[in-house]
């Protein structure tokens, strides 16, 4: 990692090698460094590995299915913030090119997939309560990104997953924990607000108890399909 990292920047060297800062880098994932993995996924972002040109028109062509893969590795090694990543590299490639014209080789969407990483970040079956993700000293113990896109898809019936407030709402509540950020925990309170009027006496009778979306939800066009380029680097190893 220290090796890698040093190419990538000149420091310590004659001048910055990105071509030897991937492979070390990748060699280092391969042994079981989660940095490596991570910093690695992040130079196949930002057009510093994996490019190739497609000619005639000179379009660049990025290899995300590697960044997705590092992202993979990662998350599996315990970067939780990875799982988030590489989701999100399996729900909408193109919305992380760096550049417009550019393309993506090797990966395609797959909403599967990419609930299988948010599940995995998102990390309920190692952490299952609240208090295990915020432990004083300790990185949180559940991915932010991980969980909101888990919520939005249980919040509005999507990707496969059944509709379900209430679930959705303790995935807004992790992630409002993970985070630190109350906004979360105030979409989970209104959710939960919602569930209750619902369900006072009286309330529905004479059809199926149901929840009204709240008016804030997000909309179909408004599910997170698209990460920023401070997203992307919001993804960073431990020093």
């Amino acid at each position: 990692l220290r090796a890698g990292r040093s190419w990538r920047q000149g420091k310590g060297v004659e001048k910055p090698n990105l071509q030897q800062a991937a492979a070390l880098l990748e060699a280092g994932c391969r042994f079981g460094s989660a940095d490596s993995c991570t910093l690695v996924a992040r130079m196949y972002l930002e057009m510093e590995a994996g490019l190739q040109f497609v000619m005639p028109e000179g379009t660049v062509s990025l290899d995300l299915g590697a960044a997705a893969d590092s992202f993979q590795r990662a998350c599996s090694l315990g970067a939780l913030q990875a799982c988030g990543m590489w989701g999100d590299l399996y729900l909408n490639p193109r919305a992380l090119l760096p550049r417009p014209e550019a393309v993506a080789r090797n990966i395609q969407p797959d909403m599967i997939q990419a609930i299988q990483a948010w599940t995995q970040g998102c990390n309920q079956i190692r952490a299952p309560e609240l208090s295990d993700i915020a432990r004083p000293g300790q990185p949180p113990q559940a991915d932010t990104r991980s969980c909101l896109r888990l919520a939005q898809l249980t919040e509005l019936g999507k990707g496969g997953i059944r509709k379900n407030p209430t679930r959705s709402a303790q995935l807004y509540r992790r992630a409002c924990y993970a985070s630190g950020d109350p906004k979360h925990c105030a979409i989970a309170d209104r959710i939960e607000a919602g569930r209750t009027s619902e369900q006072r006496p009286g309330a529905g009778e004479g059809r199926p108890a149901s929840v009204s979306p709240r008016a804030d939800a997000p909309t179909d066009s408004e599910l997170i399909t698209e990460t920023t380029s401070a997203e992307r680097r919001s993804v960073q190893p431990h020093r």
